[in-house]
């Protein structure tokens, strides 16, 4: 049992992880999230870094060495906001305002650039290197999925979970299809998005009419394909072949006919679904994470957590650790067996939304303006000194050091933890470098035509001088 004040950690949507590569392959979800493309997550989490930031964090991104996260004026309403860059190793706050967007909504990754929505349903891109921003295109304001629903990046499109849902090239992000257009009469009066997959050549959509159906369209135009009988879908993953969707319980079709394959003895899903290698995760509403043989749909193991019961609670895979959260607490288990590894208690609300790479795990602090690294692998915190170090941070820098040391400790690396110990012990015994002295700057010379002058100016007094005081003959 582990316990950190005020920690502000929560994990969000749809997080799989595959046995060869560790790559987010199948467009379960937005493959620039980096929390759907690392394979490691903390063993045992320790503070790596926080930040202060100018506003309430929204959910944070990793690219390219750096986080990337909107800050609003209130966490639940969107006013004036701006995006905030942070180094990912060091936690340095790099930029406060990146492009000077006014009423932000969103921002995504989307390769080398980032997608940002404003209040109006406005649509930039921003590159993150120049800061240049320009106006693309205008997409439906209205967000109506469930939380922390994002957009699904695919290689040649973006579709946005909006109602209606609409899709974007990435080419020059004109629309290439619109929801509504595409289904025409179909399309339910009123009909709100609650939440969206895809695969290679469909788009999964949750649309909630009286109920709420998953209706299959092609990627590509957005035609209708198949819908579902009536159910109380919650959340839906897609891989391959196979759709996941939790409900009542968690169960099965065939992605491509919506034929269903099995359905599990889970217990009503209260939370999203993660699909491992050949296991699928969700938690119920009796709390107990559940882990799901994908073939069979046969109930692998169930272990109970001790948090909130809600809908509002997130399942996050990275490797071999499957970790669940709610708002009161992050709970670490084993995907082999279940057994619990580790657990932290908050007393903070809480940012849903986690980002991880590199074995980091970037979270935010909502009413504290703070955003939180966690790490354990005590080679991210000698990296971090050494950078540290070549900023000529000699304190912070002895401080990664020692945290190593001790981590290399903790997992019986003595010789490693030697190795750092005795680096720190030659920072220490450095003399303190003393300010260079700095000469007094020499006198300028005197011009030639000066030194005349007041020669002649001497010479003047003194003859005066002498003419007033010369002795009167008798």
């Amino acid at each position: 049992m582990k316990s950190v004040w005020m920690v502000v950690i929560s994990v969000s949507i749809v997080c799989a992880f595959v046995s060869e590569s560790c790559q987010w392959d199948q467009y379960l979800g937005n493959p620039g999230r980096t929390a759907y493309t690392d394979c490691r997550g903390p063993e045992s989490p320790e503070v790596f870094w926080e930040v202060s930031l100018p506003g309430y964090p929204d959910s944070p991104f990793i690219t390219d060495g750096k986080v990337i996260v909107l800050c609003k004026d209130s966490p639940y309403v969107f006013t004036e906001s701006r995006i905030a860059v942070i180094d990912l190793l060091t936690g340095t706050l790099l930029e406060e305002n990146l492009a000077d967007l006014h009423f932000l909504t969103g921002v995504y990754p989307a390769g080398d650039l980032i997608l940002g929505t404003t209040r109006g349903g406005r649509l930039y891109k921003i590159d993150p290197v120049s800061e240049e921003t320009s106006f693309d295109t205008m997409i439906p304001e209205k967000f109506s999925c469930f939380l922390y629903c994002y957009p699904i990046i695919l290689p040649e499109k973006v579709v946005f979970p909006t109602t209606p849902a609409v899709c974007l090239s990435r080419d020059d992000y004109s629309m290439l299809w619109n929801l509504e257009t595409s289904l025409g009469p179909l399309y339910p009066t009123n009909g709100k998005i609650r939440n969206i997959a895809a695969s290679h050549n469909r788009v999964y959509i949750v649309l909630e009419e009286e109920e709420r159906r998953i209706w299959a369209v092609d990627s590509d135009t957005g035609e209708f394909i198949w819908v579902s009988d009536t159910g109380k879908v919650l959340n839906i993953a897609v891989e391959g072949s196979v759709l996941f969707v939790g409900g009542d319980n968690l169960h099965a079709l065939n992605a491509e006919t919506g034929e269903l394959l099995w359905e599990s003895e889970s217990g009503s899903i209260c939370s999203n679904i993660v699909v491992g290698s050949d296991t699928v995760y969700a938690a119920n509403f009796d709390r107990y994470l559940c882990a799901i043989d994908k073939s069979s749909g046969d109930l692998k193991w169930r272990t109970q957590w001790e948090g909130v019961t809600n809908w509002i609670t997130h399942v996050v895979g990275a490797g071999d650790i499957i970790i669940l959260s709610n708002y009161l607490g992050l709970f670490a288990f084993s995907a082999k067996d279940g057994t619990e590894l580790w657990d932290i208690h908050f007393q903070s609300e809480i940012e849903m939304c986690p980002a991880s790479a590199d074995g980091i795990l970037v979270v935010g602090e909502k009413m504290d303006y703070k955003l939180k690294a966690l790490a354990s692998d005590p080679v991210l915190f000698v990296k971090q000194g050494d950078t540290y170090l070549s900023e000529d941070l000699k304190d912070q820098a002895i401080s990664s050091y020692k945290k190593a040391a001790e981590l290399y400790e903790k997992k019986g690396d003595t010789s490693r933890s030697q190795d750092v110990q005795e680096r720190i012990h030659e920072l220490e015994d450095e003399p303190e470098s003393s300010p260079p002295t700095i000469p007094p700057e020499p006198s300028a010379p005197i011009p030639f035509f000066a030194v005349i002058l007041v020669a002649v100016l001497m010479g003047i007094l003194i003859t005066y001088y002498l003419i007033k005081h010369k002795p009167k003959n008798g």
